[in-house]
């Protein structure tokens, strides 16, 4: 069973500092649309939330050693109880990329644990900020392979282009945190 709310974000802005103090301008306002909308934009691309969540799992009848948490990636434990035993960092290992929290000794009851998962802006930000740029873009040839003119054609290469790395850093990001299953 899980349950999951988004965790709010504390805002960063220093509201005395100069460099943070918006003109209202509305270019503000739309280069922030642009921003959020390719956020939804990316995270429905991966399949992975860019802003923390909070997951909550429970199992009546754990007996293991091993918990494998339903979302990933995991970025911290906020509580891990088994039989109302408050487990602390000590008893266990949390691998954050692979979802798997490893219990220093065998457990069996009643499980209830308490996560935060999803991507950190560390991993995110610089393919956001590449896609800001390139939705900015506004030159005649952005998205051209080639061109031509009379009996003249010029051929770019499209693979060192704004969209191939956009798509390969996508890519890069989806194998990082996909499941590989394998039959034994």
């Amino acid at each position: 069973m899980t349950n999951e709310e988004t965790i709010p974000e504390e805002n960063p802005i220093d509201e005395n500092a100069d460099d943070n103090i918006s003109d209202g301008s509305s270019n503000d306002t739309s280069e922030n649309d642009l921003e959020e909308t390719l956020k939804k934009r990316l995270e429905l691309e991966l399949g992975l939330p860019l802003t923390p969540r909070l997951g909550k799992q429970v199992e009546q009848s754990f007996d293991d050693n091993i918990i494998l948490i339903e979302d990933f990636p995991v970025q911290s434990i906020r509580t891990l109880k088994i039989n109302e035993i408050n487990l602390s960092e000590d008893d266990y290992i949390l691998d954050e990329s692979e979802g798997c929290v490893y219990l220093k000794q065998k457990y069996n009851g009643f499980l209830y644990l308490e996560y935060c998962y999803g991507l950190t802006e560390s991993e995110y930000k610089p393919l956001l900020d590449l896609m800001i740029e390139y939705e900015n873009d506004t030159s005649w040839n952005k998205d051209a392979s080639s061109i031509k003119e009379n009996n003249v054609t010029v051929s770019y290469d499209t693979s060192l282009g704004k969209g191939a790395r956009i798509q390969g850093m996508i890519q890069d990001l989806r194998l990082k945190y996909s499941c590989h299953v394998e039959m034994i």
